[in-house]
């Protein structure tokens, strides 16, 4: 398997609700960015189906933003993975499904550099296998008060300890923490 990163938006509260985030040009500019970086997105069944609510007709709709274009340009071409064993009409062009996602279906993907994008129930079960290589948390300068918490039903049995690695922060007051895990666990007798 090739690695396994998680972006996610999160506020101060630690909710990852998509409507309270900052998504101002600069952070669109930053998602693209990051995108590039990246041969495959992995997204869980709901973020699939808000991004596809919007995104494949956005590239045609020039009265957004340069940054916003481009963004669904990129999502537009990118391979897209959905975790999902109810959808089975995926329209979205370079879209595929993947029933489960565990240590073996992902190695099917060797020398990827896989992104996770939002998906807070993915990512939490990826965490759980140990299988995530880098998490990119964006912090918003927001208490939300309410919504769906990440890691909030996660049961590790062993805490994993991550190491900052960079961070960026946004005019906006957003701040994006890189971590790189240190993965420790082993899975059919293979360190991940």
């Amino acid at each position: 398997m090739g690695t396994l990163t998680s972006s996610i938006n999160v506020t101060a509260d630690g909710f990852c609700g998509h409507l309270d985030a900052i998504a101002d040009e600069e952070h669109h500019e930053f998602a693209l960015d990051l995108l590039k970086d990246f041969d495959t997105l992995l997204l869980g069944r709901r973020t699939y189906q808000l991004f596809e609510s919007f995104r494949p007709n956005a590239v045609n709709d020039l009265t957004l933003p340069k940054s916003v274009l481009e963004f669904a340009r990129v999502l537009n071409d990118i391979k897209k993975i959905v975790a999902t064993k109810t959808l089975k009409d995926l329209n979205w062009n370079n879209t595929s499904e993947i029933g489960t996602v565990d240590s073996t279906t992902l190695s099917t993907f060797k020398d990827k550099k896989i992104l996770i994008f939002g998906s807070p129930d993915l990512v939490s079960d990826l965490s759980r296998q140990g299988l995530i290589d880098h998490y990119y948390f964006t912090v918003q300068p927001i208490i939300a008060g309410k919504g769906k918490r990440l890691f909030d039903n996660l049961n590790l049995g062993d805490r994993q300890t991550l190491t900052l690695t960079n961070t960026r922060q946004f005019k906006s007051g957003v701040t994006t923490l890189f971590y790189s895990t240190d993965k420790k666990i082993t899975v059919d007798g293979n360190a991940r």
